[in-house]
Parts: structure tokens; C-alpha cells; sequence
């Protein structure tokens, strides 16, 4: 407990972000290429000083180098719909399956090959995606137990008593990520580490609607036979359970037959944004994706129907998340201000648009 005291003051604060609009994936890509090289260019400049004589005062481009480097960012945020491949796939093999591609983005979705590891996964709206720009050497952690130490983090999240209380399992056949059931994964992990600085990072499936109907079009992470879960999805089985188990089951069973009656209801008016949000994949030959303007009352999967003590957003689980890495890693936790990090939507989609760091702005492809 000492040492992880220590190491909190040395490191200083993890600077957390979460980003209000849903991002495409190719500015989230841009906004943590330009996190790393950032550090990677100071710890440059910094190596390249002279040694300092014992009445030299530092300069103001050196501090701020100092600052760069030592800098810990954490940005929490939901992509549009993406579906990514990872290096495992290799790229000759990728650029070869373009017809797979072709498939997913009639979907409506984009499709990308990323620097990341593992195979192909999905991500979107309802899931919150998680990019530690993390230095594992001043953190004195190998790659393995960075890794570790995420899932344990999530392991703790989720099984928690209050606020989700979802029993969770150990990893698949030893794959990464977090389990609710040998059969179902509701966290993936997949990093980059570049001299020690790691990007990328994690994804947890947090509601149901319309994120688990993506995943239904691919084998996520390569595993055959397995499912995603959500926190959604995991609190509506254990509402079930109980509702089973309580003596007027019968008439809780009606209720629940009334709820899928409605599944789909009316969708409202809706802007650009939202449609982001609730609009799930294309099925074959369907001109139009299904809109789950409020998914309260849609059934999840055939016998599980969301109920609205389940309901659980995105926006909720973020300080829930942070607290945890924090506890994990033995870091502080400081939101990040708007000096550091700034965020413009597109007045039109709502979507992100542009980006800036320490008021220069991300440069996107």
C-alpha cells in the first residue's frame, strides 16, 4: 500500500475525458495518434538537452516538455457504428477479404482495419469505448499486467454489490476481456504499445438495444460459438430470475408478455444524433434499419424483454469506470479541463468533428 501511494505522487493525476457527441472512429484513431507521438516528440526534445549546470533555470518549452511526457490521458467516449478488424487478421489478408467488408458497411456501418490487437469486433453507440494514453514504464507494468490489472478493474465494476452486482467469470480458454457466463463477453481488450507508451485500449457493452444486434453479424473476436453481453442485457436476466422466483410469478409472466407485445412501439421524431444512437443494423434486402427510438419495453433476445429498472447508460457507468481504473492502478483521477482537451460537433449530424490538444488542433484524414 505504501509503494501504490508513492507511485500516485510521482506519476501525478490520470487527465480523464469523456467526449459528449459519438465519435467517428477514423478522429478517435487521429486523436490518440496525435496523444502519443505528442509524448513520444517531448521525450525527444527532453533527451536531446544539454545536462543542466546547477544554476540553470529551465525554459518555458522544456517545462511544458517535462509536462507532456509525465502526462497520463484517459479519454472515455462511443464511436458511430464501426466495425474493426485488428493486426492479428494481418493486412494482406484484410486488403484480401473486401468482400467482407463490402458486407458489414452495407449494414450501415464503417469498416476499418486498426493498429490495435485481436480479430474483429464492433463499436457504437451504447458501448463505452476507453483509450488509456498510459505510460507503462513510469507505472513500472508490463504489458501483461497492464492488461491484467484492466480486466481485474472491470472484474470489480461489474461484480460489485451496488450499483450493477453481474457475476463475472474467468476469460475464455485464456482470451482477454470480461465474462458473465462461459458463453457470454460484456468487455473486450485490445492495445497498442509503442516504447512503452500504450493506446488503445477497452470496450464495455453497457446497453442492450441496439448494440448486441450488431454483434449478431460477426464472430466477435474471432470466437466461434460465443455472444456479447451488455450491462443491460446481464441486470434484465437477473430481474428475470427473481421475478421467476417470486411467489406471483404468474402475473409478473403476463406483464412481461405485455411488454414484448409492444417490442419496436412508435419511433419520435428523432435528430441526426439520435438516430446515430437507436438505429441498429440493416437486415438482407431491407432498405431501412430498425430505429429503437426507446428500447424500455424491446425485447433483448427471445425471452428477455428490457424493463426500465434495468435501463443503464452509457453516461452513468463513466464515473463509475474511472473510480475503479483509479483504484486498480493506484492513480488519481482528475477530469481534464478544456484547455487541455476541446471537442466541437458537426452542427448538422452532431457527431464529433473537430479536436484539439493544449489548443492545437488534431489533424484527421
Amino acid at each position: 500500500m505504501a509503494s501504490m501511494a508513492a507511485a500516485r505522487g510521482a506519476l501525478g493525476a490520470v487527465q480523464w475525458s469523456h467526449i459528449p457527441q459519438l465519435v467517428p472512429y477514423p478522429i478517435g484513431l487521429a486523436l490518440q495518434e496525435h496523444l502519443v507521438h505528442r509524448r513520444l516528440a517531448a521525450r525527444s526534445y527532453l533527451a536531446q538537452l544539454p545536462a543542466a549546470g546547477p544554476s540553470s533555470s529551465a525554459s518555458l518549452a522544456q517545462r511544458k516538455a517535462e509536462r507532456v511526457s509525465r502526462e497520463d490521458i484517459l479519454l472515455l467516449l462511443e464511436h458511430t457504428p464501426t466495425f474493426t478488424e485488428g493486426r492479428r487478421k494481418g493486412a494482406k489478408e484484410a486488403i484480401a477479404d473486401d468482400d467482407e467488408g463490402k458486407r458489414l458497411r452495407a449494414l450501415g456501418a464503417d469498416y476499418i482495419v486498426a493498429q490495435r490487437g485481436g480479430l474483429v469486433t464492433y463499436h457504437g453507440p451504447g458501448q463505452l469505448v476507453g483509450y488509456p494514453i498510459w505510460d507503462l514504464q513510469a507505472m513500472d507494468l508490463s504489458t501483461r499486467c497492464y492488461v491484467d490489472r484492466l480486466q481485474k478493474a472491470f472484474h470489480a465494476l461489474l461484480s460489485a454489490p451496488q450499483p450493477y452486482g453481474i457475476k463475472t467469470f474467468p476469460p475464455y480458454e485464456d482470451n482477454t476481456g470480461v465474462w458473465t457466463s462461459p458463453d457470454h463477453k460484456i468487455v473486450s481488450i485490445g492495445i497498442q504499445v509503442r516504447q512503452r507508451i500504450a493506446s488503445h485500449g477497452f470496450a464495455l457493452n453497457v446497453e442492450a438495444l441496439p448494440l448486441l444486434r450488431w454483434f449478431d453479424h460477426i464472430v466477435a473476436c474471432g470466437i466461434e460459438g460465443k455472444k456479447m453481453s451488455a450491462i443491460e442485457r446481464e441486470r434484465s436476466v437477473k430481474m428475470r430470475a427473481e421475478e421467476e422466483a417470486r411467489p406471483d410469478r404468474e402475473a409478473a409472466s403476463e406483464s412481461g408478455e405485455r411488454l414484448d407485445d409492444i417490442e419496436g412501439g412508435q419511433a419520435r421524431t428523432q435528430s441526426a444524433a439520435d438516430r446515430d444512437r437507436t438505429t441498429g443494423p440493416k437486415g438482407p434486402g431491407e432498405a431501412e434499419a430498425r430505429v429503437y427510438s426507446d428500447p424500455v419495453g424491446c425485447q433483448i433476445e427471445p425471452g428477455l424483454v428490457l424493463g426500465p429498472e434495468a435501463r443503464t447508460t452509457v453516461a452513468s457507468v463513466v464515473p463509475h469506470v474511472v473510480q475503479h481504473l483509479g483504484k486498480t492502478y493506484g492513480r488519481h483521477m482528475a477530469e481534464a479541463t478544456e484547455e487541455l482537451l476541446r471537442y466541437e460537433a458537426d452542427e448538422v449530424t452532431g457527431r464529433l468533428k473537430r479536436a484539439w490538444v493544449d489548443g492545437e488542433e488534431v489533424v484527421t484524414v
